[in-house]
């Protein structure tokens, strides 16, 4: 099993699939930060927003790590008003 139970990832909605990754929004914490799962390609990683910062990285190695930042670039100011219009 990876770092996040299959169960809970499949409550969250799913953001994006890109280059055999999947993006979803990850349980709320108490500091607030919004934070995205990220699985597939045989690993799992958790993604901090705003800014920009993998933590929990199992199994990828440093071009996937990278390539999960790039692809949450890309996308981070979408996901960031998502997560806002949903909160309203």
């Amino acid at each position: 099993m990876g770092l996040f139970s299959r169960s809970g990832s499949d409550k969250t909605p799913k953001l994006a699939e890109v280059a055999g990754f999947v993006f979803r929004y990850a349980q709320s914490d108490e500091s607030g930060r919004p934070s995205l799962l990220v699985t597939g390609n045989g690993g799992s990683a958790r993604v901090w927003l705003a800014p920009i910062e993998v933590t929990e990285a199992r199994v990828y190695c440093r071009p996937e790590v990278d390539r999960i930042v790039k692809i949450t670039q890309e996308h981070e100011a979408a996901w960031l008003a998502d997560r806002e219009s949903r909160a309203a």
